[in-house]
């Protein structure tokens, strides 16, 4: 075989082997478009981030648990109203009795008490009913039990609130951080595409003779590398979707995807941090826990003073009491005028005499509470004004951010499109067309990178507040 032979052999197998690789990866490259727009599961639905909330709502436990909890309101303010603020009625339907009692006294015809000297037993019976109204007042603990329910109410309101938006703001960064595993997923597969055609590029220079076959065998290279990463960057995808369809908490929702919608990214140079601030202090569920609790050391400290009033008890019984000799009045139940009978009582009393250190105690313990409570709610708000203010701070940072990543990517863009056409042409050699690429592929992902770093800021800044901020935003 003589040089030139071999030249055209080692040509030939080198040829053979671009066109595999290209064919390889045009099958491949083909099929990761459609993977990326079908989302990989023919049964998936679509959800966008309103439709994720909804469904977490319905189905999330941790949710679902404070909103259970306001079930029991109803009945708590019913058990209150009537053990606690109406009078406590009582029914006796049957009580009755039969007893004897063997007598050893009699009485002479004078009626002096004499030895009895025939002991004898004696035997009685008796039935009654009675209906029985009882109510204790003392200072205005009536008025302080009402509050105390009504607070007991807010309290669970406050709570559910600060639930909501939890898992509002927990299924807002699950939700983008998925969009952001899709977004670098659709990056590598157009980085894919564009090795396949560097690939099939280097293949038709070599069968020209402009480059040689070590410029195809890197294309190949490329090819398998740019596919490896294909893959890696659909699991992360597909373990974002499974996080945030753990989170919504629906066993039976089929399986998710996402799409990509326009990103709520904004000049946010113009927010006033003070404006925010006051807004985030009306609107932070944690706030209005804060509130809720110093209220109810309030009421704690406010009961403590009921010692100092009069207990007054009211008692009402109307009943019927039917007596007689032997059995004739055992299970009575007919009714005589003359068997009914009714009685009112009012007593006051002094309680505080009764346990006046352990009182004193109590509302000691009352007033630190009340102290504790206000120093937490103000603690509270000095948090929610640090993480507002450094929020806002990031948020601008990642916005200056993301203006430089898109002016890099813009000129990265330009400079491999450019880089292609003078490897087409030969001014350019295959190494200097990768590095060129490279850039082009680090500057798109750092695009996706601070794109979504914009948005993890403004969630961030959104649950400092506790509202949507930005255009449209109430």
């Amino acid at each position: 075989m003589t040089d030139t032979s071999k030249v055209a052999w080692r040509r030939g197998v080198v040829w053979g082997r671009g066109v595999l690789c290209a064919t390889l990866a045009g099958f491949a490259l083909a099929g990761l478009p459609k993977a990326s727009s079908a989302q990989m599961q023919s049964d998936s639905v679509t959800v966008s981030l309103d439709d994720a909330i909804a469904m977490a709502r319905r189905a999330n436990p941790a949710f679902r648990r404070a909103e259970n909890a306001l079930d029991q309101n109803v009945a708590e303010r019913r058990a209150t109203l009537f053990n606690q603020i109406l009078p406590r009625a009582s029914v006796n339907l049957l009580n009755t009795s039969y007893r004897g009692n063997l007598s050893f006294n009699a009485t002479d015809p004078f009626g002096d008490p004499i030895a009895n000297p025939n002991a004898e037993w004696a035997y009685f019976s008796n039935t009654g009913q009675s209906l029985s109204l009882n109510w204790t007042i003392q200072g205005s603990s009536i008025f302080n039990v009402l509050r105390g329910q009504n607070l007991q109410e807010a309290g669970r309101s406050a709570a559910l609130s600060s639930a909501d938006r939890e898992l509002t703001g927990g299924l807002q960064t699950q939700y983008f951080a998925a969009l952001q595993e899709l977004a670098l997923l659709e990056v590598e597969e157009s980085l894919a595409e564009g090795r396949g055609i560097d690939l099939v590029s280097a293949n038709r220079r070599f069968e020209l003779a402009q480059a040689s076959q070590v410029d195809v065998l890197n294309a190949g290279v490329q090819v398998d590398q740019q596919s490896i990463a294909v893959t890696q960057a659909r699991s992360r995808y597909e373990q974002a979707l499974l996080t945030l369809r753990t989170t919504i908490g629906d066993p039976d929702a089929p399986p998710l995807r996402v799409a990509l919608p326009e990103l709520p990214v904004f000049d946010p140079s113009s927010i006033d941090a003070d404006a925010l601030i006051s807004r985030a202090l009306g609107a932070n569920p944690r706030i209005a826990e804060n509130a809720v609790q110093v209220d109810q050391a309030q009421l704690g400290l406010t009961r403590t003073g009921e010692r100092w009033w009069p207990s007054i008890n009211l008692n009402y019984i109307l009943g019927r009491q039917s007596q007689a000799r032997e059995v004739a009045a055992f299970v009575d139940l007919t009714h005589e005028r003359t068997d009914l009978s009714s009685n009112f009582q009012i007593s006051v009393s002094l309680p505080f005499l009764n346990n006046y250190f352990q009182d004193d105690l109590n509302a000691a313990q009352a007033r630190i509470q009340l102290a504790n409570a206000r120093e937490s709610a103000k603690e509270s708000e000095l948090e929610i004004e640090r993480s507002v203010r450094s929020g806002l701070i990031d948020l601008k940072n990642q916005y200056a951010s993301l203006q430089l990543a898109q002016r890099s990517a813009d000129v990265a863009g330009q400079a491999s499109e450019m880089a292609r056409q003078e490897y087409q042409i030969g001014t350019r050699t295959f190494e200097q067309l990768q590095q060129t690429l490279e850039q082009e592929s680090d500057a798109l992902r750092s695009v996706i990178q601070a794109q979504f770093g914009f948005v993890n800021a403004l969630l961030t800044l959104e649950s400092a507040v506790g509202a949507p901020i930005g255009p449209g935003a109430n």
